[in-house]
């Protein structure tokens, strides 16, 4: 028998919208990828955006996986008499790792040197950038321009830039924020305590036979005072 398939809503936060996917069941559509073209939402900027569904409960949520700009997009902003400046790097953020690819040209042709200086100064306000914020909120920032803008002016100290974009956002790995409870850590109170009264519990059989001997030592020695006192006695 033919299996039907259906229509489900899948939420994207980062749009603020809903899309509709074809699918057997909400289970299948779990871990998998859609693509997703934003050329028409970022005024003829082409951007193609992938997502990763996952399933909260009952709502299937789609993730950021992937912002890429089209290749054409690029080389229509490169112009003869000018150079480019690319790179591509990791940097930690609050709740993962994210990669980014910085794509700039300049407006005239340039030295070694200058571009040098361009990729590493690009490289190092970057990751300070992004090592403060969440990935939610640099994706966003991407989408809107707000990132590349600052960026842009940060560099025009070093040289003029006449386009300034990132060309690839991955998100690598994603942190899992679990709590751990009192009971999991080590160095926890009620640990220590439990800890203290197993030692006093397990001492060593040898230190109690030691304080047990010396008693015993100790012993003989009371008696022949006594013996002694009581032979001079009868003298």
């Amino acid at each position: 028998m033919a299996i039907r398939k259906k229509f489900f809503d899948i939420e994207l936060p980062l749009l603020n919208k809903e899309v509709r996917v074809l699918a057997v069941s909400k289970d299948k559509l779990n871990n998998q990828t859609i693509k997703l073209d934003l050329t028409r939402i970022l005024k003829g900027k082409s951007l193609e955006a992938t997502f990763k569904i996952k399933l909260e409960g009952d709502k299937p949520i789609g993730e950021v996986k992937k912002l890429i700009i089209m290749p054409y997009f690029i080389k229509r902003a490169i112009r003869k008499s000018t150079d480019y400046v690319e790179d591509s790097f990791s940097s930690n953020c609050q709740d993962g790792v994210i990669r980014l690819k910085p794509f700039m040209i300049t407006r005239k042709r340039v030295s070694r040197k200058v571009r040098k200086a361009i990729r590493e100064s690009a490289e190092k306000y970057l990751k300070d950038y992004t090592g403060d914020k969440k990935i939610d909120e640099i994706t966003r920032e991407i989408l809107s321009g707000k990132l590349q803008k600052t960026l842009q002016i940060k560099l025009k100290k070093i040289y003029p830039l006449g386009f300034c974009e990132l060309r690839q956002t991955i998100i690598e790995d994603i942190h899992s924020h679990q709590r751990e409870t009192p009971q999991e850590t080590e160095e926890s109170p009620n640990n220590i305590e439990s800890k203290k009264e197993q030692l006093s519990k397990d001492e060593p059989k040898e230190e109690k036979e030691k304080t047990s001997t010396k008693k015993v030592k100790e012993e003989p020695k009371k008696k022949t005072k006594t013996t002694r006192k009581k032979a001079d006695s009868k003298k």
